[in-house]
């Protein structure tokens, strides 16, 4: 009963509707499934044709960027690689070169470029040792002559006070000079100016003949004799060799401080000239003259004011000094430092022993 009830059931089921009988029916559709054995070393070549393109990939960043498993690439990998079309073309792409390290840029020097001087320091390269050598010598070259010159400089100020003061070196010399020059043949009237050098220790090494008005043979013995006269003396330098500059005045005067020699002189005519400006003087028939004198202004007391002063004329006037009637002139000498320099040191390679010798004189200038 149940089996004819299914079968009745199944037929009306699978029966098409009477109003969709006119419609064609529709062909079949049709698949195809095609089977493929799968091996157990699949897996492990889809691993590998993954990571192998990784492993190119980074080999392009740089070398040392990093790599996966190189041990997983095998044999198998290269035929997974060439199924895979967007990865194989990658790898192929690859240069073995890119992978290597590249060498450090190397920049020609100036020899080599056929311009410049191999043997100077600015053509070695920089990564040379040779050059970093150098540029520690010349730091500590710059730093010993930035010592040297501050030690200079404070020995010139130290000098230049000692000076002014009447305690520097120029004492000595000063005194040597004068005592020679007043019992020398030099010219009475006249001048001369004087070099004397010292080593660091304060020793003379020379008194050399700058410059004079005449008689610079003289003038030259006397320097000779003063460099005899200081030879056993050490003059007060500050450790630094030193330089002096003197200027030495010899005159002729009387016991009051005038002139030698009289003057005369009539109507405002010379007859007879003293020796020099300071020489007693005689006028007769002096003619009438305007001076100009210098008198307080009245509205500001620290001005002067230049009016005309009428002189009537004179018929006999004079000037002069009882005291030198019948007085011996007498030879003066002066000096004084013009000029006081603190020297540098001699270099050790190219310094020279002399101490103990006249320095050669210069040909010495005359007025």
């Amino acid at each position: 009963m149940l089996l004819h009830g299914a079968t009745l059931l199944s037929f009306f089921a699978l029966s098409p509707p009477k109003n969709q009988d006119a419609l064609p029916a529709s062909p079949p559709a049709e698949l195809e499934i095609e089977l493929r054995p799968l091996s157990s070393a699949s897996p492990a070549k889809a691993d590998s044709a993954v990571e192998a393109p990784l492993q190119t990939k980074l080999a392009k960043l740089g070398p040392g960027k990093g790599s996966l498993k190189p041990s997983a690439q095998d044999d198998g990998s290269d035929a997974d690689d060439e199924e895979d079309g967007d990865w194989g073309e990658d790898e192929a792409d690859v240069d073995p070169e890119d992978t290597e390290t590249q060498p450090e840029e190397r920049h020609l020097s100036l020899a080599e470029l056929g311009v410049g001087d191999s043997s100077a320091h600015w053509n070695i390269p920089k990564g040379d040792q040779r050059s970093r050598r150098s540029i520690a010598a010349r730091k500590r070259k710059r730093k010993r002559q930035l010592q040297a010159r501050i030690e200079l400089e404070m020995a010139q100020k130290a000098l230049e006070r000692d000076v002014k003061r009447g305690i520097g070196p120029g004492g000595p010399v000063l005194t040597a000079l004068e005592g020679v020059a007043r019992v020398s043949s030099a010219p009475i009237r006249g001048y001369a100016v004087f070099q004397v050098t010292t080593d660091a220790a304060g020793n003379v090494l020379g008194v050399q003949l700058m410059e004079s008005n005449g008689g610079s043979a003289q003038w030259t013995a006397v320097g000779h004799h003063v460099r005899r006269r200081l030879a056993g003396q050490r003059l007060r330098v500050g450790g630094k060799p030193t330089r002096l500059l003197v200027r030495i005045e010899s005159t002729e005067s009387l016991p009051s401080g005038a002139d030698p020699g009289f003057g005369i002189d009539a109507f405002g005519i010379p007859i007879k000239k003293g020796e020099g400006k300071k020489s007693s003087k005689l006028s007769i028939l002096t003619p009438p003259d305007f001076v100009e004198v210098e008198i307080p202004d009245p509205g500001n007391p620290k001005k002067n004011l230049k009016m005309p002063m009428f002189v009537p004329p004179s018929l006999i006037s004079g000037g002069g000094d009882l005291s030198d009637i019948g007085s011996k002139r007498r030879r003066m000498v002066h000096s004084r430092i013009l000029r006081a320099e603190a020297l540098a040191p001699p270099r050790s390679g190219s310094a020279r022993k002399t101490e103990g010798r006249q320095d050669p004189p210069a040909a010495p200038r005359e007025d």
